[in-house]
């Protein structure tokens, strides 16, 4: 293989590891109702890596670390990857939480705060935040 060849396979190599091929690496919603039902779908699909990308980790980041800013991208970016496989497992916990939903998932808003509801029923309220991105969740609690 010719020395054009070997760059022009590891080139590809690594834009197909970067793209990831399956799950995005962050997620965001135009509107607070966008993110949070967005959000809620990927959990009552059963999806919590999907749902994990929807969380504001720059956010969380930020109040853990009040010097995240000079953190190098790449340790910011390795910090955010644990993150964001942390909360998948986490997020595993409520997957029930949308299990017996019949009807379609929907979303009211109150500023930054966003109540999920199915079939005329409330099921949690999922806190959002503005980021460069749009709108990703900060929060999630259950209700009742």
């Amino acid at each position: 293989m010719g020395r054009g060849m070997y760059v022009l396979a590891v080139a590809t190599c690594v834009a197909l590891v970067g793209c990831g091929g399956g799950t995005p690496t962050s997620s965001a919603g135009d509107t607070p109702e966008a993110a949070a039902k967005a959000f809620a779908q990927a959990l009552a699909d059963d999806n919590t890596e999907l749902a994990a990308t929807y969380w504001a980790y720059d956010e969380q980041a930020r109040k853990d670390n009040p010097d995240w800013d000079s953190f190098p991208p790449g340790q910011r970016s390795q910090i955010k990857r644990k993150l964001r496989e942390s909360k998948a497992s986490e997020l595993g916990s409520h997957t029930g939480l949308f299990a017996d939903v019949s009807g379609a998932l929907e979303a009211s808003a109150e500023g930054e705060t966003v109540t999920v509801s199915a079939d005329g029923q409330p099921l949690a309220v999922v806190s959002v935040t503005k980021t460069d991105a749009g709108y990703q969740v900060a929060g999630l609690a259950p209700i009742g």
